[in-house]
Formats: C-alpha cells, sequence, structure tokens
C-alpha cells in the first residue's frame, strides 16, 4: 500500500479544538481526510475520519456511530484533548464511511448550542482584552450558519457598531454563556476585526503566543491503522488556536504561494512598441492606469458610483465596464495582460455582487467608512493571517528541533511583518534553543517584542532564560515573574 503524503497539520485537540480545525478546513477549502485519535486513557477505541472536500465534510467514519454525519460529529467539539492528523488530498474514510454533506459553518455554529469548548471561548476572548472589535462585511454568508432568530439578532446587535466583547456579551439576549460563544463564532470565522478609526484595519489574531518551551525529544512515528504508515500528531502541545502547519522545507523562501499576502500585486507590462493598433495601445494604458489605482479603490470608486447609488444604477454601471474588462475580449497580442485584465474583472464583480445585496452591502459601507474596504486593506489583514500562519510552522521546526529551520523561516517572515510580537518572541526562543544562538540577537528580539506587547508572556521566559544563562539572575528572576 502506497505511503501517505505527511500531514500539513497536526497537534492536538486540546491546543487546538476541533471548531478551529473545522474552520482552518473550511475558509482554505481543503480537500483530504482529518483523523483525530483518542486521548491517552482511551487507546484502543479507534479513530475518528472525516472526509472533507473542497472544504464541504462530505463523509465520516466515527467511532461512536450515529444515523446522521452532523449529528455524529458534534461530540468531537467537545472534545479536550486528542491527537489529530489532517492528510491533504488523500481518502480515508472509504466507501464503508457515512455518506453526507455538511456545511462546516452551519456545523460550528450548532456546536456551540451544546456542549462546548468554553475554555476555549475564554482563552480567544482572554487574549482580545477589552479591545474594540467591528463586523467585517462581507467576511461571512451568515446564511451558511443557519442562526436562530434569536442569535441573528445578536449578529445584527454586532453589525450596528464597533464595541468591546464585553459589551457585546452584556446585549445577548441568549445570556452571558451564549453570548460569549457567537462572538467567539464571528472571531473563528474572521467576521470580527479590532477597530482603530485613525488606523488601518487589523484582523483578530487566530491564536496566542505559545505558553510554554517546545519538548526536548521529537514526535514519534505512529501508524494509521488499515492505513498506510503516517506521522503522529505530537505528543505534547501549548494552549493555542490554530492547527499547527507541518513544514514543506527548512527555508523561509519555501513557503506555500497561498501565504504571500504582503506585497502588492505587480503591475501590467509596459506595452510594446510595436505590433499594437491604436486601439490596442489605448486599451493597454488604460489597463496600466487602472491597475495603478485599483489597490487603494472601495467598491463603489471601482464602478465609479457615488455610494448612495441605488441598485439599478450600480448594475448598469458593472455591465457597461464589464463589456470593456471582459478578459474573453482579450487576444492575439493583447494576451500578456490578460492575467492583469481578469484581475480587473474579478474586483468589478465583487463589487457588483457586494454593492446589490442588501445584506452585504450596509456592512460593507461602515467598512468604507471606517477607512476600509479596499484591496490594500484586505491584503494587510492577509499579511497578518499569513505570519500566524508562518509562526505556527515555526512552532513545528521547533518541536522537531530543527531550529536553524525555524530561524530561517522566522526571519524571512519578519523581513515583511517587521512588527509582530510573537515571530519576534519565537525568534528568540529558537535562537536561545541553538547551541550557537548569540545572547545579543536573543536580547534584541525580546526587546522589540516587549515595546511591541509590554506583557507578552513568552518574550519575557525568552528573556528570562537568556539573561539567567547570562548570570543576571535577579534580572532573569523578574521577567519570569511576569511570564
Amino acid at each position: 500500500m502506497a505511503e501517505l503524503p505527511d500531514p500539513i497539520a497536526e497537534g492536538d485537540l486540546e491546543r487546538s479544538p476541533f471548531a478551529h480545525i473545522l474552520s482552518h478546513v473550511a475558509t482554505r477549502s481543503i480537500t483530504g481526510t482529518l483523523v483525530i485519535w483518542p486521548e491517552e486513557t482511551e487507546a484502543g477505541r479507534g479513530q475518528d475520519r472525516v472526509r472533507v472536500e473542497s472544504g464541504v465534510v462530505t463523509a465520516g467514519r466515527l467511532v461512536d456511530r450515529s444515523p446522521a454525519l452532523g449529528k455524529g460529529l458534534l461530540p468531537l467539539f467537545a472534545r479536550r484533548a486528542g491527537p489529530y492528523a489532517l492528510y491533504e488530498t488523500v481518502d480515508l474514510v472509504g466507501e464503508s464511511g457515512l455518506k453526507q454533506r455538511v456545511d462546516p459553518l452551519a456545523l460550528i455554529a450548532s456546536s456551540l448550542r451544546g456542549p462546548s469548548r468554553d475554555d476555549a471561548v475564554d482563552r480567544v476572548l482572554g487574549q482580545l482584552g477589552g479591545v474594540v472589535l467591528r463586523f467585517r462585511g462581507g467576511a461571512i454568508d451568515s446564511k451558511r450558519l443557519a442562526l436562530l432568530p434569536k442569535e441573528e439578532r445578536f449578529l445584527d446587535v454586532i453589525r450596528a457598531s464597533p464595541a468591546s466583547p464585553e459589551e457585546l456579551v452584556r446585549q445577548c439576549e441568549l445570556g452571558e454563556v451564549f453570548g460569549k460563544r457567537l462572538v467567539y463564532l464571528f472571531i473563528l470565522l474572521k467576521a470580527l476585526e479590532p477597530y482603530e478609526p485613525s488606523r488601518p484595519s487589523m484582523p483578530v489574531p487566530a491564536s496566542g503566543p505559545s505558553e510554554s518551551p517546545p519538548p526536548e525529544v521529537a514526535p514519534d512515528r505512529a501508524s494509521v491503522p488499515s492505513a498506510p504508515r503516517t506521522s503522529a500528531p505530537p505528543a505534547t502541545s501549548t494552549p493555542s488556536g490554530t492547527p499547527s502547519f507541518a513544514p514543506q522545507s527548512s527555508s523561509a523562501s519555501a513557503r506555500p504561494s497561498a501565504l504571500r499576502f504582503k506585497e502588492a500585486p505587480a503591475p501590467p507590462p509596459a506595452p510594446p512598441t510595436t505590433g499594437l493598433t491604436a486601439e490596442q495601445l489605448a486599451f493597454w494604458s488604460e489597463l496600466i492606469e487602472r491597475c495603478k489605482s485599483l489597490d487603494t479603490q472601495n467598491y463603489f470608486d471601482m464602478l465609479g458610483v457615488p455610494r448612495e447609488a441605488g441598485t439599478d444604477a450600480i448594475r448598469k454601471e458593472y455591465f457597461a465596464l464589464a463589456k470593456r474588462w471582459h478578459p474573453d475580449r482579450v487576444s492575439g497580442p493583447l494576451l500578456p495582460i490578460k492575467p492583469f485584465v481578469e484581475r480587473v474583472f474579478g474586483h468589478l464583480t465583487q463589487a457588483h455582487d457586494t454593492l446589490t445585496d442588501e445584506k452585504r452591502r450596509g456592512p460593507y459601507l461602515r467598512a468604507v467608512q471606517d477607512g476600509g474596504g479596499t484591496p490594500e486593506s484586505d491584503r494587510k489583514l492577509g499579511a497578518i493571517v499569513a505570519a500566524s500562519m508562518e509562526n505556527q510552522k515555526a512552532e513545528v521546526l521547533i518541536r522537531r528541533r530543527d531550529f536553524e529551520g525555524a530561524v530561517a523561516t522566522l526571519r524571512g517572515e519578519l523581513e515583511l511583518n517587521h512588527e509582530d510580537a510573537d515571530l519576534l518572541a519565537s525568534l528568540a526562543w529558537a535562537l536561545y534553543s541553538m547551541p550557537n544562538g548569540k545572547a545579543s540577537e536573543i536580547l534584541d528580539a525580546t526587546e522589540r517584542a516587549l515595546v511591541l506587547a509590554p506583557k507578552h508572556d513568552r518574550a519575557h521566559y525568552a528573556r528570562g532564560m537568556i539573561l539567567r544563562r547570562m548570570g543576571r539572575e535577579d534580572d532573569a528572576v523578574d521577567h519570569f515573574r511576569k511570564a
């Protein structure tokens, strides 16, 4: 039987609750199989296996049998521990599994109405403190959540105006517990973000910093019964929020292209000096100018309509633009710029779809009024998400004692996100773990992290460890206490 590929994510439910894993799978449209092992106290019970296709649950083979797949998956949301591994592409459920298409977003929302991981809820909300949050228009399709009437009314409260988690919870007619769970749900689905009127918006972080040093040994290997040999999830874990990504390479330059949110899209090339008609040259030049402004335009600007424009006016303007910018009209000597035309057309279509949808237009308009709603602001959000994922990748490398790979990954990401306290703290710990790690670099990384986040526990811990190594015991103890 063929060898399984390495898992693209692995860990323990203690660190990454099932809801977090499922949200990750759904938002990234992953195809593959999620395997969940039992807790150590229940060794021998077998595994739960969940098949997903393009982010949608399609089949399952569950230890506790159920007539309906969605109902059978609900107990996994309350599981507090158990190793897991996510294998991309492969099907480990097979024909004998229970077949049923289940929307993961509706399943996550449904899970919060019963036994739930309130420890994870409190941990995520606790990381925010009193940060004011706002709803991100167009982030999710609320219809997919299949919310109950009172939950829908609470979503309207969240959409109404920016507020802290505590303020939102107090306005939930379902009570504090369910109010917290619903706020957690929208954070998990990236539908809430910190709100600062004077600054570009940034997303709610998916996970906090690791809170304990890496294990002293690399994770063991184990087998998936009735399947080819594969990696076992790590035996140890730290509280956090999202799946840990198994590295594909120790090189920072080998990061997946899907994570490259940080750079602005490349501009179209200059037109050739020969071979174009006057009309083709004018179109090429117009494309260059449109691409220059597209990144900082909101949907109203892209379509050239006022913010109070009605649906009919928006559609009329869109169809007029679509005739000019549809990729199908690009041929012959214009083929080199077809990808750029597709980008323009894609933005115009997204603008039309959002502004002609009553439910999406209101939240989007509020985002624009707060200074967001442009490709540039969306890219900044993606940069923070990407930094978090690269930090998770570095954590896997550290656990496997590939400290040089972790340092390379973190330094590469810091070139793009040099003001990320989590990345700096992880870099300090990776350097400390290396036999030849320089104390000056470790102190510099922790100092920069603590300037950005004075209460960053891991930065304090790493600084304490290097100070102790340097013989500065009193200073070290002070940082240990703060950690």
